[in-house]
């Protein structure tokens, strides 16, 4: 499960921050449009990953 956190999660917020120096360095109308739909699939990656787990390994995954 080591390796599907780092996959999920490193892919994800890498999207989100892509998604976030995008929309901050292009500040046109246009970039809204790009930058919104790369956000929310990095957010959607990780909640995916979250979704994966189940209650016991969340709890373990906290407490560590």
């Amino acid at each position: 499960m080591k390796k599907h956190f780092n996959i999920f999660v490193g892919l994800g917020s890498t999207l989100m921050l892509f998604g976030l120096l995008y929309l901050i360095v292009n500040l046109n109308d246009g970039s809204i449009k790009f930058a919104l739909p790369v956000i929310l699939s990095g957010v959607s990656l990780i909640s995916v990953y979250l979704f994966m787990l189940d209650k016991t390994s969340i709890l373990r995954h906290i407490k560590r």
